[in-house]
This record gives C-alpha cells, sequence and structure tokens, in this order.
C-alpha cells in the first residue's frame, strides 16, 4: 500500500488519496475512529499527528481516504528527514489495519545529496591540453559552459559550480562579435 510521493520543500501543504479496501479488493470504507500519524525517520515514540486532516471516503467515495499535511504545523516537520505516514487506529471490514504504512515523503532530504554527489563527481573535472577527456570531464565542461560566465573586454571567464569560483578562461578572437575562443592558460 505504501508509496514515496517525494522529496518536498519546508512548510508546504501536501495532499494525497489512497484506498482501503477488503479481503476481496473492494474498496472499503476506513472505520473504527482511524488515526493517521507521520513518524520522522526510525524514531519511535516522536511521531505526530500536528496538521494532518482526514476525509474517509472523500468526495463519497467508498474507501477513497484523503489526507492533507500541513508540515508548516509543527518543528516535527524538519528539513533533512524522511517521514511516513501510518495508520495507527483503523479497521477495514472489521480487520485491523493498525501499522500500515500509507505514504512516505521526505523534505529537502534529497536536494542536497545530488548536489554534493555531483560536485564530489564533478570538481576539477578538466582535461590537460590536448588530452581528450573523459566522459565525467565532458560532462563538466558542458555544465560550465551552460553556467555561469562573465565576459571582460576578451576574456570569457565561466565559474565552478559554487558560482565563484573560477573554472576555466577563454580567449575570444573578436570583443563584439566572436566567432571563436581559445582556453587560456
Amino acid at each position: 500500500m505504501s508509496e514515496y510521493i517525494g522529496d518536498f520543500a519546508e512548510d508546504v501543504t501536501l495532499n494525497f488519496k489512497f484506498t482501503t479496501v477488503n479481503l476481496s479488493q473492494v474498496p472499503t470504507t476506513l472505520a473504527g475512529s482511524p488515526v493517521l500519524k507521520v513518524y520522522k525517520g526510525d524514531a519511535t515514540g516522536t511521531e505526530s499527528t500536528a496538521g494532518i486532516t482526514t476525509t474517509i471516503d472523500f468526495d463519497s467515495v467508498t474507501g477513497l481516504t484523503n489526507v492533507k499535511i500541513d508540515l508548516s504545523a509543527d518543528a516535527f516537520y524538519a528539513t533533512g528527514e524522511d517521514y511516513q505516514v501510518v495508520i495507527t487506529t483503523g479497521t477495514v471490514d472489521s480487520i485491523s489495519v493498525v501499522g500500515s504504512v500509507v505514504r512516505e515523503f521526505s523534505i529537502e532530504n534529497r536536494f542536497e545529496e545530488a548536489d554534493t554527489t555531483m560536485t564530489t563527481q564533478m570538481t576539477e573535472g578538466y582535461a590537460a591540453d590536448g588530452v581528450a577527456p573523459t566522459p565525467t570531464q565532458a560532462l563538466f565542461r558542458i555544465m560550465q559552459n551552460i553556467c555561469e560566465f562573465s565576459i571582460s573586454g576578451v576574456t570569457l571567464t565561466t565559474k565552478k559550480i559554487d558560482k565563484s569560483t573560477q573554472a576555466e578562461a577563454y580567449e575570444l578572437n573578436d570583443p563584439n562579435k566572436p566567432t571563436q575562443r581559445t582556453r587560456s592558460s
């Protein structure tokens, strides 16, 4: 039943749905005064119901539950964390569904990881003059050419991923209408 729904920015409101079914796989109302709680990572005893609004049989559709979670409702929802939404009270066709994880999400826990990985793989990814670049070095050069750069006179300077450190410098053949560039030493 569980599904990862994404990595979200801090303090947004999530809105998702899930369907409960009986043993015959027929959509069936989540009953028994249902409660959903959010768990943070592998922590126990810290689960929260803050900011959760649950609508059972949403839009009069049997078995369809709508869940809205306001991530700004409590400091419990913090960046750099993974979360699981779990049924902690409830039954379907008189059978307990306690412990069912209905959705998983994270808050800004994948953004930084991707940036760090990219920087680690590509920093100083330059081939020496006259040497064929590796695929990583070639990709790095392409990224530099579509990233930040500046032109002063006939000098074109590209920036590293941090957007402040010089990556490479080139000399342009014409300051007004360049048609070629040569890598400076």
